[in-house]
């Protein structure tokens, strides 16, 4: 197995030096990683490999001109399936969170529509909305129904949502992909 040794200068941090770093392709044990601080300490941990397939991403971000959406993750109960968003206004107006022009698409070739959304504490089977102030951010949930246990990813994930001062204009679609559903 190769080792390296590094020191390298970032900020305010003084010193990171790695061990072990350096593997073949195959998991290794968590291995171990030292931080020396401005002040002198030195911190040890060990490094963790990620446990998640590095393909799959939650915590997404879509930005838009009045309002960005994130992605937190998508949860099983039985057959259903809970997409959680996160809303941050950039201005104050009404959010609507369009439920039905939503849907997901598993990795088997197969789409399936949003059967509820929720924003704040409104909860519709089409279009919830609700007053939104700049930098109060705001939960949205998709809820997708009838979706076989054997799916565990998600390769498309598209919603629409819309921020606007009045009225129902146009939503905006956001698009997320390779999410993997938790239990």
């Amino acid at each position: 197995m190769l080792t390296m040794r590094n020191l390298i200068q970032i900020g305010s941090l003084t010193a990171v030096v790695f061990t072990s770093l350096l593997v073949p392709s195959h998991p290794v044990a968590a291995q171990r990683a030292c931080v020396v601080t401005d002040s002198g300490d030195v911190v040890c941990g060990k490094l963790q490999q990620n446990s998640k397939n590095p393909s799959t991403q939650n915590n997404q971000t879509i930005e838009f001109e009045t309002i960005n959406i994130t992605l937190q993750s998508c949860k099983r109960s039985t057959s259903t399936v809970n997409c959680y968003f996160l809303l941050f206004p950039k201005k104050d107006g009404t959010a609507y969170f369009y439920c039905s022009g939503s849907k997901m698409f598993d990795t088997f070739a197969r789409e399936y529509f949003c059967q509820q959304g929720q924003i704040g504490e409104q909860k519709r089977s089409d279009n919830p909305y609700t007053t939104m102030l700049k930098g109060s951010p705001l939960t949205a949930i998709a809820t997708f129904r009838e979706i076989p246990t054997q799916v565990k990813e998600i390769s498309a994930l598209r919603v629409g949502v819309n921020l606007s001062d009045c009225c129902t204009p146009p939503y905006q679609p956001a698009v997320f992909r390779s999410i993997l559903i938790s239990e």
